[in-house]
């Protein structure tokens, strides 16, 4: 079996500023697909996921601070 890019899925990402540095660690609480890329823009991500039977669909979420 070959795994496409579209297929790679993950709850973590590396952040990093326009300038390369490293800001730290993104823990997402759903999966997200590496194809198409996902999006930052004025504190949101947005991106693609899969649900449970494998249809894709957009997702937006609000980025900021861990909640406690």
């Amino acid at each position: 079996m070959t795994v496409t890019s579209a297929e790679l899925t993950d709850r973590v990402l590396d952040m990093f500023d326009e300038e390369g540095r490293y800001l730290g660690r993104l823990d997402l609480p759903f999966k997200l697909n590496s194809y198409p890329r996902p999006i930052f823009r004025h504190g949101m991500i947005y991106g693609v996921t899969l649900d449970e039977f494998e249809v894709p669909f957009v997702v937006r979420a609000r980025l900021g601070p861990p909640s406690t």
